[in-house]
Formats: structure tokens, C-alpha cells, sequence
């Protein structure tokens, strides 16, 4: 289950990335990330994890495991950190603001953050693009399910802890569509939290599409009954929701 161990050793934070795409070019495919632990001996010690980082360049990621279709935790911050920032669990990161980026037929499942911090990167995302992209990202046809977070963290929209898709960008011509996504729960016993199948928040002009997603099974195991669950959060922006199924 642990191919991978990280075993963190001192005071502080630290990050760690199955595959970094920082410039130029890239296909990324065919790839199985998994059986990563990051450990440590003290909950003071915040450690986060990213199947892949495209912090610059264009990119098509597509027909990768990131995970584990068959074992919980294969991607896992085992930590139940109290630092400050907490720890950040994502299968696809995106901050490049170069176009095209297009996320395609990749499976992300059976992540496990079991921070309990309320730190402002105390979340976990399946897929997640920055505010401050400029460029075109298209999300299609990605399967997500099996995600478990138990961070604290009280933030919603945007800042909501648990969330299968987040898609942040400032340029016309975004994409989601004909994406699964399932099982995703946060486990905190009390905090007031949310949980988001997708969040979006596109430009106020041009076309942007969200079409044909399949969104269900999404839970918060918390005892206080104030918390948000959104299948979809249309939160800001132009675009054309069709064809989703939410149940």
C-alpha cells in the first residue's frame, strides 16, 4: 500500500510531487502515481502531496492513475497535522498560465489527508486550477472518486475543503465536461465544512462550458448539520451548464 514513504523529520512544511512540469511542451501520459505516504513523527510537521504540478507550460495529461482505483490511501498524508498552513492534498495541479492545458481520461482515486488542521491549505482537490491562470484548461472525461479528508477547515466556494474539480481561471474557452465524480466525503466528526463535486468560476465574457458531468455520492460525516454539500457551485462567471446529472 506504501510503495513510497516520506518520513518527514523536522518542524515545518514541505511539499512533494509525483511528476513537476515547470516550462515548454509536455505529454504526460500513461502514467501510475501511488503507494505515496507522507509521514512524520510529529503532528506539528505540515506535508503536502501532488500527483502532478504544471507550474509553467503547456501540457495534455491524459490517461493516468493517479492513485488507486482498488486501494484507499495510495496517495496519503498521513499526518494529522496542526501546523498552521496545513497540508494540501491534490491529484492535478495546475498554475501555469500557458494554453492549452487539457486534462484528459485520467482516473484519481483513493486519496487520504487526515489533517485536522484548519490551516488555509488544510483541503483536499481531485483536480485544481489557480485564480490567476490566464489560459485555457480543458477538464474532460477524468474519473474521480474514493477521496476522504478530515481537515477542519470552514471555508466554502472556493476555499471549501474537499473538492473534485476546482477551476479557477480568467480566460474565455474553459472546459469541464463528461466527468465522473463520486465518493468524496469529508470525515471531520465537527467541524463545519464543504464538500464540492466541482467549483467554477470563469470569466464574464466569452464561452465556457460545463456539460455532461456525473456527480454523486458526495458526504460530510460531521456532527453539526450547518455544512454545505454542492454538486456543482457555479460560483462566478459566464458559462453554459447543460446535460449534468446530480443525485
Amino acid at each position: 500500500n506504501d510503495a513510497i514513504v516520506i518520513n518527514e523529520n523536522f518542524v515545518g512544511t514541505s511539499t512533494s510531487n509525483g511528476i513537476y512540469h515547470d516550462a515548454g511542451t509536455t505529454t504526460i501520459e500513461d502514467n501510475f502515481i501511488g503507494g505515496i505516504n507522507a509521514a512524520a513523527p510529529l503532528n506539528t510537521i505540515s506535508h503536502s502531496l501532488y500527483g502532478i504540478f504544471i507550474s509553467g507550460g503547456s501540457s495534455t495529461i491524459q490517461n493516468n492513475v493517479i492513485g488507486s482505483t482498488s486501494v484507499s490511501n495510495s496517495l496519503n498524508c498521513s499526518i494529522a497535522s496542526t501546523h498552521a498552513t496545513g497540508q494540501f492534498l491534490t491529484g492535478i495541479q495546475i498554475t501555469s498560465t500557458a494554453t492549452p492545458i487539457n486534462i484528459l481520461n485520467n482516473t484519481l482515486a483513493g486519496f487520504t489527508n487526515v489533517s485536522g488542521s484548519a490551516g488555509a491549505s488544510a483541503i483536499l482537490r481531485g483536480i485544481a486550477t489557480s485564480s490567476s491562470g490566464t489560459g485555457i484548461v480543458n477538464s474532460v472525461g477524468n474519473t474521480i472518486f474514493n477521496l476522504k479528508n478530515n481537515s477542519s477547515l470552514t471555508g466554502t466556494g472556493a476555499t471549501a475543503n474537499t473538492v473534485g474539480i476546482l477551476h479557477l481561471r480568467t480566460a474565455a474557452g474553459q472546459t469541464i465536461a463528461q466527468n465522473t465524480i463520486y465518493d468524496i466525503v469529508n470525515t471531520h466528526p465537527t467541524a463545519v465544512v464543504s464538500v464540492a463535486g466541482i467549483h467554477a468560476t470563469f470569466p464574464t465574457s466569452g464561452t465556457n462550458l460545463v456539460s455532461r458531468n456525473n456527480i454523486h455520492s458526495l458526504n460530510i460525516n460531521s456532527s453539526n448539520n450547518t455544512g454545505n454539500i454542492i454538486g456543482i457551485n457555479a460560483f462566478a462567471g459566464i458559462a453554459t451548464y447543460h446535460n449534468n446529472m446530480i443525485r
